[in-house]
């Protein structure tokens, strides 16, 4: 298992992402059907996405996409200055966030 494995899985267990939303460090946003959580995106200091996922039965339903424009207005409302939101994903994500309007870099 590598170093970034490690940290991610880290980084997702409840008591750290509870911490960080205490600090407003991060903020997270889910979609449910009934009480199954399908999808959730989380940015951290309104500028940088650090998930979107939605469950394989509900892909290709608009899920991520709405999540992530009603994070992206959450992130304006709070810095209208905003120019750039950033991510760092894997390869199997990249079409996703290019269709989302990201570039790679």
């Amino acid at each position: 298992m590598s170093i970034r494995i490690d940290t991610f899985k880290e980084f997702i267990q409840p008591e750290e992402l509870q911490k960080m939303m205490e600090n407003k460090k991060i903020f997270i946003l889910g979609c449910f059907n009934m009480e199954k959580l399908v999808g959730a995106v989380a940015l951290i200091d309104f500028c940088h996405v650090s998930l979107l996922f939605v469950d394989k039965e509900y892909q290709c339903m608009g899920i991520g996409k709405t999540l992530f424009v009603k994070a992206l207005e959450l992130c304006l409302q709070k810095n209208q200055e905003l120019r750039e939101i950033t991510v760092n994903s894997s390869t199997y994500a990249v079409p996703i966030y290019k269709r989302l309007g990201f570039n790679i870099t």
